[in-house]
């Protein structure tokens, strides 16, 4: 899940014995979502982690604004990464919201989906705060210094794509296992050196007399970001539907910028937050528009953050399988479609 926070962008893998779900529509999670109402109007599901990055797609369910695209958006919600995995391998979704690194996971864990269209990029909500003697990765390698991030988690995978563009990797580092809240607890009595946490979290580790922020995820635009996904099959038998979905998705990032005090109204009323506190997580997150994410899909900056995903996650030996790699799990059928 998104290390308990929703504002955060944490991704963790968590095995569960059963599947929670949620559906936020006038039609019921019973049967296959992929069956139609038999009107002009098709349904298609789309599977989420509730999460602030994901929180657009509220407002184009609860304003029908896929309408005049011939669809109507159903929202499954789900608690975990796993279970999300689990709507999308049975096929009870046509579409599913998954972090880059997630994409990873499931491939691997033999589910074969395909990212299709770009849904958001971290720009600031995740990082390294450290102590005021920390004033480089470098440094921090050199003087041992002991920092925490949890290693499933984005910020441990955003540390060590900083590192070893400088040439490093994690055996050269004195890591910590402490996690969550124990980690920040750590850093701000000042047992650690340095801790990776996305907001609020980072904000709270700022507190700490001396701490600065090293780096976030605002220096490697791309490397933590979120697209939508399909099965191979969704892709070949309803690439139509794909493509209105992502035309309704853009026109709602449009909506968004145009009104965007009423749909943070929308967006913190799912989310359990109050409009300030939506308002405030909204900085930390880049929409790219239609001409942003086809480029960040087709100059190979996506594919790019996929095998590093797949080589990095594989070295740690947390892959249930065997890699896929980063080229072909991404499609631009859709995109090519969009225009």
């Amino acid at each position: 899940m998104w290390g308990g926070t929703i504002l955060g962008f944490r991704f963790r893998r968590i095995s569960i014995l059963a599947v929670s779900v949620l559906c936020l529509s006038a039609t019921a999670c019973g049967g296959s979502s992929l069956a139609n109402t038999g009107g002009s109007t098709r349904v298609i599901s789309v599977v989420l982690i509730p999460f602030s990055g994901y929180a657009p797609l509220y407002v184009a369910s609860d304003e029908n604004l896929c309408a005049s695209n011939g669809i109507k958006l159903k929202l499954i919600e789900t608690d975990t990464q796993s279970a999300e995995d689990t709507v999308m391998a049975k096929g009870d979704a046509e579409i599913g919201a998954y972090a880059n690194t997630a994409l990873v996971f499931a491939a691997a864990g033999g589910i074969p989906l395909r990212a299709f269209l770009e849904l958001d990029m971290s720009n600031g909500a995740d990082g390294f705060v450290a102590d005021s003697s920390v004033t480089s990765i470098k440094q921090m390698a050199q003087n041992h210094v002991l920092f925490a991030a949890d290693e499933t988690d984005v910020e441990f995978f955003l540390f060590m794509y900083a590192a070893q563009k400088i040439g490093l990797h994690p055996s050269d580092f004195n890591h910590s296992a402490l996690k969550s809240g124990d980690a920040l607890a750590a850093f701000l009595t000042g047992r650690l050196g340095a801790v990776g946490e996305s907001e609020p979290d980072l904000s709270k580790a700022l507190q700490r007399p001396g701490a600065h922020l090293l780096f976030s995820s605002k220096d490697y635009p791309g490397v933590i970001s979120d697209q939508f996904v399909a099965s191979g099959t969704t892709l070949r038998n309803k690439l139509a539907d794909l493509t209105a979905f992502a035309q309704c998705w853009y026109r709602t990032l449009q909506r968004i910028s145009a009104n965007p005090d009423s749909a943070i109204a929308i967006m913190a009323k799912h989310l359990g937050l109050k409009p300030k506190e939506m308002k405030s997580a909204m900085p930390g997150i880049a929409w790219p528009d239609k001409a942003q994410g086809r480029d960040f899909f087709l100059n190979g900056q996506y594919t790019d953050s996929l095998q590093f995903a797949d080589d990095f996650y594989k070295g740690l030996g947390q892959l249930s399988g065997i890699p896929v790699p980063g080229r072909q799990l991404v499609s631009s059928a859709v995109i090519q479609k969009v225009g």
